[in-house]
């Protein structure tokens, strides 16, 4: 059998597309899987996908507002959430990816759990639970990726969750917000993100003036924030 990929239109099993508008003056077209990069597998015949980035917040994590904490999942346009820098600032736009657990096992998206007190000083006051690229504000002004932190006490990723609805909330630039108490980023809609969501939501995001825009903090990556931690933590024990 050869090994070369057939054409993508004949392929068994590959996800298929909706046209859910129109970008740049072409056709949008949508599937499942947008965003992820695909990998053929000669031994099966048919085209796998790989790991995608969803970076957001689990079903029910409180997000500080003017009136208390709000289930980021009841949060919705023109609502007021608290920022560490501008104060509160309204939703502008707020999405939803819900993952099965074939999903998750396939794109490595489980969650990873913060226990209440893991991040020091109380924090966070409940279980925190993020996508492994949700950044966390450490030493007060950098963001780390949340799978950076799993090797400290107290953080875990959730291999055994079995499915999960991933929130996320889009104000007039990238703030830090407050989750469960613990200080984390509202959503950056740059090209990173942009190539990777649903088209759908590119094509609301991209609608909304303003919302392409610089990080409120330097973003560190994985290993960058995993050593970061590393030398606080080392320090802290010195």
């Amino acid at each position: 059998m050869s090994s070369d990929p057939p054409e993508v239109q004949n392929l068994p099993g590959f996800p298929g597309t909706t046209n859910v508008g129109t970008l740049d003056g072409h056709a949008a077209m949508e599937d499942q899987w947008a965003g992820n990069s695909y990998r053929y597998n000669a031994k099966s015949g048919s085209y796998e996908s790989t790991a995608v980035s969803v970076p957001c917040f689990v079903a029910g994590t409180l997000i500080a507002t003017p009136n208390g904490d709000v289930p980021v999942d009841m949060l919705k346009v023109g609502d007021l959430v608290l920022t560490k820098d501008n104060g509160p600032q309204p939703v502008r736009w707020a999405g939803c990816r819900y993952l099965t657990h074939v999903d998750l096992t396939r794109t490595r998206q489980q969650p990873i759990e913060f226990k209440p007190g893991s991040l020091g000083n109380g924090k966070p006051r409940r279980s925190l639970r993020v996508s492994p690229q949700h950044r966390i504000l450490v030493a007060g002004n950098l963001f780390v990726p949340a799978r950076s932190l799993t090797d400290l006490p107290s953080v875990r990723v959730m291999q055994g969750c079995r499915r999960v609805s991933y929130h996320h909330i889009l104000l007039s630039r990238h703030e830090v917000i407050y989750a469960e108490g613990v200080p984390t980023e509202s959503l950056l809609a740059g090209p990173a993100y942009l190539s990777s969501c649903p088209v759908s939501d590119r094509l609301a995001i991209m609608r909304l003036a303003g919302s392409l825009n610089a990080p409120a903090r330097a973003c560190l990556t994985v290993a960058q924030g995993r050593r970061f931690v590393q030398r606080q933590y080392d320090a802290h024990l010195a």
